[in-house]
């Protein structure tokens, strides 16, 4: 929790050093376009953003992201009501394996602007809703406690808002720099096709046989979780 802070202290004291040299700067774009490096990298998704100014201080907010290594949930059918999970494994029963999809998200922005500013530039507050589809095809769970196989089939849809404040700065006539916080809450809807399942029987004499069983057998499965946001993006603006 303590590294988390210091880097929520070390990007907004960046990002209001970066304020503070704005106002050299007549910075006047109706529109922008923007990259989230971070993202890219640890979600494992490629998210673009899209900003069009409405008026003065207030603009439409536009993410879309395609999701290349997005998290689905291996449950065998249960999962308690608030289930959390770190890493790539919580337990016996619950396994992270990565899918692909695609999510949106639709958010307004409210700017404090700079005096000498008439685009999106300043602190803001965002709040947003964001919906996320993903699915993961025959996929293969291999249990090494159990000596268990499952070949599935997994889904999710996940539905949510966030509420994120921010700063978003010039770094040159057509640059920007925008450094984001803020928590969200989301409902997940998984659901998962098991098709075949093979699974150890043992005789009263100690020998092991293997049964394999095929067929489909859905499961679904309602979670919920806050959520925290924290990164950066980089944007291109155009003044048209």
């Amino acid at each position: 929790m303590k590294k988390i802070l210091i880097t929520i202290l070390f990007l907004f004291s960046a990002a209001l050093s970066t304020v503070a040299q704005d106002s050299v700067f007549s910075f006047n774009a109706k529109q922008i376009i923007s990259f989230y490096p971070i993202n890219t990298i640890l979600p494992g998704e490629v998210l673009l953003g899209y900003e069009r100014v409405m008026k003065p201080g207030k603009s439409l907010a536009v993410d879309f992201s395609w999701l290349y290594h997005d998290a689905f949930v291996f449950t065998r059918g249960f999962i308690p009501g608030n289930y959390f999970c770190l890493f790539n494994e919580c337990s016996d029963d619950v396994i992270f394996s990565p899918a692909n999809g695609v999510s949106l998200q639709i958010g307004y922005r409210k700017y404090r602007n700079n005096k000498n500013m008439s685009g999106p530039v300043g602190f803001y507050i965002n709040p947003k809703i964001i919906y996320k589809y993903s699915v993961n095809t025959e996929t293969i769970v291999y249990l090494v406690p159990d000596d268990i196989t499952y070949k599935l089939d997994v889904w999710k849809n996940v539905a949510g808002v966030k509420f994120l404040f921010g700063i978003q700065s010039v770094l040159s006539d057509r640059f920007l720099v925008n450094y984001y916080a803020g928590f969200g809450y989301r409902v997940i809807f998984h659901k998962e096709n098991v098709f075949y399942e093979k699974y150890p029987v043992y005789d009263e004499n100690g020998e092991t046989t293997f049964k394999e069983v095929y067929g489909d057998h859905y499961y679904n499965n309602v979670m919920h979780s806050p959520t925290f946001h924290l990164g950066v993006s980089i944007g291109f603006a155009f003044r048209k």
